[in-house]
C-alpha cells in the first residue's frame, strides 16, 4: 500500500517491475505514485531509478533519495531517524539523591528529607521523557536511572 505524506521504499522487486513495463506505462505509473503526495521515494541497493521516475519526481517536487543499503536496513534507519527527529522531548530537572545507598529522584522527596535534618548526597539531575529515563553525575560516574 502507498500512502500520502511517507516514505516510499522501492527496491529490487519494484525496480525490476518497473523495468518490465513498456516506457509509456512506465511513465503512468511513475506519474501515479508521484502524484500521491508522498514525503519521498527512497530506492535501495543502488539501484538506478528509472528515468520515467527521475522526470515525475522532478515535475511533483518529489524528494528522490537513493542509498546503497538493502530495503530492510534502510527502512530501519529511516524509522530510528524519524522517532529520534519528531519524537516531544521534555526536559524537567529535579534532585538524585544518595539516601542510606538507596537512590532517589524527586524534588519533593529532598525537601521534606532536608527539612528533617537528614543529611542527603544530592546531585544536578536531567530527565528526558523521550528515552524515559534521566542522567545524574557524580564524583563517582554517571548513573542512569529510568528506562
Amino acid at each position: 500500500f502507498v500512502h500520502p505524506d511517507r516514505v516510499q521504499v522501492l527496491g529490487l522487486t519494484e525496480i525490476s517491475y518497473l523495468a518490465t513495463l513498456e516506457p509509456a506505462a512506465r511513465e503512468r505509473a511513475a506519474g501515479t505514485l508521484t502524484a500521491l503526495g508522498l514525503a519521498c521515494i527512497l530506492v535501495t541497493k543502488g539501484l538506478a531509478p528509472p528515468k520515467e521516475l527521475v522526470a515525475a519526481c522532478d515535475r511533483t517536487q518529489t524528494p528522490l533519495l537513493r542509498t546503497q543499503l538493502v530495503s530492510s536496513e534502510a527502512i530501519d534507519r529511516v524509522i530510528a531517524f524519524l522517532l529520534d527527529a519528531l519524537m516531544p522531548r521534555t526536559s524537567v530537572h529535579g534532585v538524585l539523591m544518595d539516601v542510606g545507598g538507596v537512590g532517589i529522584l524527586s524534588i519533593a522527596v529532598a525537601v521534606n528529607l532536608a527539612l528533617r535534618g537528614l543529611a542527603l548526597d544530592i546531585q544536578g539531575f536531567a530527565f528526558d521523557t523521550a528515552f524515559g529515563c534521566g542522567v545524574a553525575g557524580s564524583d563517582r560516574g554517571t548513573a542512569v536511572v529510568g528506562g
